[in-house]
């Protein structure tokens, strides 16, 4: 055996080393966001009752819907062209890294931001069916942020109707904006993803625990946070804590399944 046939055995046995460790890293992470995500079930269920947990889960996905479309809609937009543009033109940051890398295209960046809109107004009317089981579960749960935990105590079911005939009114001004918010949001997270990845001289398509499965939903939530602190939209804390648990679970999850039966080449 030539001392070239060495060195790239011993290139082929690091790399499988280091992929034994990704895997394995990967697999603990999974075991640790199911625990805290079993945790804050818990928590739920002490302080209101089962269902909680699941109506919260449906308000939180279908609230922040737009998002994860748009996030998988970069992926399906960046891949229609033969051709693409990256974002950053190819230069460089002042660090002589490139600012985002080629992963990140105008096609998938606009293309993410069209999909996200295009998509998810398809899904209020499952918003709205979710929004009033909450408004009647949460009239009788220990479960609601101050002010929306008043207002559903003081309105009325007649008042109730009185908000179904004017919820026409509150897609113009409420879910619209929403969806806009978050279909912008999801591309930019992914690019302040990329960029922090490329400051930590991260090559692109390795692994960077927590930032890759939450960096579009975070930006998403900071883009539409005005929103949702206004009275008629407020949405308490814990559903901003279980989306950030619940989304890099499945992410993850999902990609290591994936990775296990042959469609992917990295578990994350």
């Amino acid at each position: 055996m030539t001392s070239e046939d060495l060195s790239l055995t011993a290139i082929r046995a690091e790399k499988d080393t280091l992929r034994k460790k990704d895997i394995r890293n990967v697999e603990i992470f999974i075991v640790i966001l199911g625990v805290i995500n079993i945790l804050f079930v818990i928590f739920v269920i002490l302080n209101g009752k089962p269902l909680d947990w699941l109506i919260m889960l449906m308000l939180s996905i279908l609230t922040f819907a737009p998002a994860f479309i748009a996030n998988a809609g970069m992926t399906i937009a960046g891949t229609l062209r033969r051709t693409s543009h990256p974002i950053d033109f190819g230069k460089n940051f002042f660090d002589g890294e490139r600012i985002f890398g080629d992963g990140k295209t105008v096609e998938g960046f606009i293309g993410g931001v069209i999909i996200g809109i295009a998509i998810s107004p398809f899904l209020l009317f499952l918003h709205f069916l979710a929004q009033s089981v909450a408004y009647f579960e949460t009239r009788i749960s220990l479960f609601g942020g101050p002010l929306y935990y008043v207002a559903m105590k003081l309105i009325t079911f007649d008042e109730f109707t009185r908000v179904l005939a004017v919820y026409p009114l509150t897609i113009i001004w409420v879910h619209v904006p929403r969806i806009i918010l978050l279909s912008i949001g999801t591309p930019v997270g992914d690019l302040v993803g990329s960029f922090i990845k490329r400051r930590f001289k991260v090559p692109r398509g390795a692994q960077f625990p927590v930032l890759d499965q939450i960096d579009f939903i975070c930006i998403s939530i900071l883009f539409t946070l005005p929103l949702f602190l206004m009275p008629w939209y407020f949405l308490p804390w814990y559903y901003y804590v279980l989306i950030l648990i619940f989304t890099p679970l499945i992410a993850l999850f999902a990609n290591f399944v994936a990775y296990k039966l042959g469609k992917k080449s990295v578990p994350w």
